[in-house]
């Protein structure tokens, strides 16, 4: 290939993709940031406690309780007072809020120790992290190459 092309006028830089050599060398070098040493090793390694995780969900249990209580309470003491305070409705209603919130992050946390309890599952995100950075990685030293295309045509004119 690399022959068909010096014979078709390609200059034997551009037929051995120069560009995309020269980028890999010198971007290559300052890209090592990407290049995340013993992650994956140590992803694996990770424990998850079962009884920490049982601890949560059982966490999860109790701030809905509480919650459901916060919201029956919230109602009978509007119903009880007879003037309604501004202040006092908002209040309460933020606080519902936060704890909706809570249970929601709550949630979050125990699907992403679930999903770390399994070793299968860690090892997919390691992958996948791992081809994401390499990926994001080829693309910039295509993308350093294609600014370098015309930086060699000047030079070599």
């Amino acid at each position: 290939e690399t022959f068909y092309k010096c014979k078709n006028g390609f200059s034997f830089f551009d037929a051995i993709d120069g560009d995309k050599i020269w980028a890999r060398e010198e971007v290559g070098k300052k890209l090592s940031a990407l290049r995340v040493s013993k992650f994956r090793r140590r992803l694996r390694n990770i424990y998850v406690n079962p009884k920490a995780l049982d601890m949560l969900k059982g966490s999860i249990a109790d701030v809905k309780v509480v919650s459901k209580h916060l919201l029956s309470g919230m109602r009978s003491l509007s119903s009880a007072v007879n003037f309604k305070s501004q202040e006092l409705e908002s209040a309460l209603a933020r606080m519902f809020n936060g704890t909706e919130e809570l249970i929601d992050l709550l949630i979050i946390v125990k699907d992403l120790l679930t999903d770390m309890s399994s070793r299968s599952k860690r090892d997919k995100f390691s992958r996948d992290i791992q081809s994401q950075l390499d990926q994001a990685e080829m693309a910039i030293i295509t993308s350093v190459a294609k600014l370098l295309v015309p930086i060699n045509f000047i030079i070599s004119k």
